[in-house]
């Protein structure tokens, strides 16, 4: 039982830490499902666990009150007749209070139940806080992605008024600028993170300067600076809130495209294999390259990429950024290496937009 709690918590936690990559990726309802199916796994484990105690309690209890019962009875029966002194009395009613430990036991445990109910409360509470407010506008064709329009909207301490910028369909787009300029902060605009002051700003079609469509997260993805690996299976990892079901033969080649495939043979895996107690020791390029096979096989026709190449060594990232060209139609990466420019139809100095 306390190892189902240790994983009803370190679950939790775990989602709590990845916040940010569970909003960009729309996987709230994947991931209260999740959540779900450990905290059921830990109540059935939890009221097997109390009912055997309860039942061992009661009996024991049962047994001690006939023994008590027999014991006062036998003792006033000896005191009567004078074969028992007051002294001896009173020594052996001591030891027989010591046999009421099993009461306080049974007292702690109904804490400790009491604790778990209201544990348990609390986490279907947090899980039935606010959800976001998306609309279920539908998207259509167009040649344009993004564009603001006299956008008004801050990145980091900087206050940015009558913004304009276009973003075309079928390119490759590089946004470069000094640290903390707030490329990430423009980034969290394009999906849906944050919201314009005002002006406007649009995704194709739709006005998503306040509201956020959930159709859009069909055709966008975001792959954060900060690889994130969660506590699953390494194809619940690729395939994560996904709509698209592969085949393992396909999921394999793709790992060996990515140089991923050592993962499954160092530790003697398959796919469905837990990685929970392996993944905190991947290394951060291994990581990474997770995190962008699973974007990519959301299929999208947009993909954002925040640094890709931060962990990657040079050869590996010019194959991987290589690819992603390939199969899918528009890109937009903060980067500052040189082969990663190379590969830009437009640069966007977000300085010089700026200024």
């Amino acid at each position: 039982m306390y190892q189902k709690n240790n994983q009803v918590n370190s679950h939790l936690i775990h989602q709590i830490s990845n916040s940010y990559e569970i909003k960009v990726k729309n996987a709230v309802p994947f991931q209260l499902s999740k959540f779900n199916e450990t905290l059921n796994l830990y109540i059935t484990t939890a009221k097997d666990r109390n009912k055997k105690i309860g039942l061992l309690m009661i009996s024991q209890l049962f047994m001690i009150f006939l023994f008590l019962l027999m014991f006062m009875l036998f003792t006033v029966f000896l005191s009567t007749e004078k074969q028992l002194t007051p002294g001896a009395f009173v020594l052996i009613s001591t030891y027989i209070i010591q046999l009421t430990n099993p009461f306080l036991a049974v007292s702690q445990s109904l804490m400790r139940l009491n604790g778990n109910f209201v544990a348990l409360a609390k986490y279907r509470k947090y899980f039935d806080l606010n959800k976001e407010n998306y609309t279920y506008s539908i998207v259509q064709d167009s040649n344009v992605l993004y564009q603001f329009i006299n956008a008004k909207f801050s990145l980091g301490k900087r206050n940015v008024d009558q913004f304009n910028l276009t973003i075309s369909t079928n390119k490759t787009y590089v946004v470069i600028g000094q640290t903390g300029l707030g490329k990430t902060s423009l980034m969290n605009y394009l999906v849906g993170v944050y919201q314009i002051q005002s002006g406007q700003l649009l995704y194709k079609n739709i006005d998503i300067s306040h509201n956020f469509s959930k159709h859009i997260f069909n055709e966008v993805v975001y792959v954060a600076q900060q690889p994130i690996i969660f506590p699953y299976s390494l194809r619940e990892n690729l395939v994560y809130n996904s709509q698209h079901i592969y085949e393992d033969s396909y999921l394999l080649q793709m790992l060996e495209q990515f140089n991923l495939s050592h993962i499954l043979k160092k530790h003697q895996l398959t796919l469905d294999d837990d990685l929970t107690e392996i993944y905190k020791n991947f290394s951060g390029g291994e990581k990474q390259r997770i995190c962008i096979l699973r974007g990519l096989l959301a299929r999208p026709q947009l993909i954002i990429l925040d640094e890709p190449t931060a962990a990657l060594d040079v050869d590996t990232a010019k194959n991987i950024l290589e690819y992603i060209q390939q199969v899918v139609p528009s890109i937009i990466m903060i980067t500052h290496s040189p082969y990663a420019m190379e590969l830009a139809d437009e640069v966007i100095d977000l300085e010089k937009l700026l200024n």
